[in-house]
């Protein structure tokens, strides 16, 4: 009888704390706009990631390309929260709107950056074939909603915003920069991490890079496995295996190469560093905080 009084009391205990702990962590807010090519308009939602299963819960369709439309609509989610919100606009890469990946990655980034950041912003794209040349093709056909959703957060006054490319989501950044030039406010950091960029592509268009943000990162692994194969496809080598030094004052190359990555996937594709190396998972960390001060 005390056993079982002993256990019950032990499970109470651990439920309470449980719930505490968890009570008092502070979880951002995440919000999707996933584009459907096909349709020729814009899904915007929540996550629901309390349930087992994450579920997209009050979507709507967004029909235009007006910056507006998405600077209305993030503003009235802002309005519930603090004063000089934080926002972290992730875009993803080859293969990243698998329901599977999309599902991770929201939890990955509410684990990894929810004390940072007020709202997270997933903008998820049409990149799950297994031809590279046709996602690249969907890449550029998304530039234009994702010119109007990158303009319409920086169009709100008082927010201090950072964007996140990994691999192929820079090849889409770098599609459509040029449209992307003097919003209302730049981005305080843009982290560009195993970016699948042409050399010549990031060459050119280099100096568009400070009218939309104060500094940009880029994370490079010159062992990246990936990247290795896309320039082998592409014939021209990638930024985030390739990139070296550069003499600009708004821009950073981060070499990850000898740094150690944790997982089957991190170590053999040498592609995933800024989940599975963490050196680079706390670098980021870093930078956020140091942008948002």
């Amino acid at each position: 009888m005390n056993s079982i009084f002993q256990t019950t009391l032990l499970c109470c205990l651990f439920t309470f704390f449980h719930v505490t702990l968890f009570a008092n962590t502070k979880q951002p807010k995440s919000l999707y706009f996933k584009i459907d090519l096909k349709n020729n308009v814009t899904h915007f939602g929540h996550f629901d990631t309390k349930k087992r299963r994450l579920q997209a819960i009050e979507s709507k369709v967004l029909t235009t390309y007006n910056e507006d439309d998405v600077m209305h609509i993030i503003k009235a989610e802002l309005d519930s929260m603090v004063e000089n919100p934080k926002v972290l606009i992730y875009i993803h890469g080859m293969w990243g709107n698998k329901n599977i990946v999309v599902k991770h990655g929201v939890r990955y980034f509410e684990k990894e950056y929810g004390s940072q950041n007020d709202l997270v912003i997933h903008i998820i794209w049409e990149a799950n074939s297994m031809n590279v040349g046709k996602c690249q093709s969907n890449a550029r056909n998304s530039t234009p909603f994702v010119t109007s959703i990158l303009r319409g957060v920086l169009d709100i006054p008082n927010i201090s915003p950072n964007l996140m490319c990994h691999s192929m989501g820079n090849y889409l950044f770098f599609e459509m920069i040029e449209n992307m030039q003097k919003p209302q406010q730049p981005f305080e950091q843009i982290f560009l991490i195993a970016a699948d960029v042409a050399m010549p592509v990031f060459d050119k268009k280099l100096d568009l890079l400070p009218s939309v943000a104060k500094e940009t990162k880029v994370y490079v692994n010159k062992k990246d496995v990936v990247l290795y194969f896309s320039g082998l496809y592409n014939h021209v080598p990638r930024l985030g295996k390739k990139g070296t030094y550069v003499d600009r004052d708004f821009i950073e190359i981060l070499d990850c190469t000898e740094e150690k990555e944790k997982g089957l996937k991190g170590r053999f594709s040498r592609h995933l560093y800024y989940k599975s190396c963490p050196v680079v998972r706390e670098s980021l960390k870093k930078e956020i905080n140091f942008s948002l001060k």
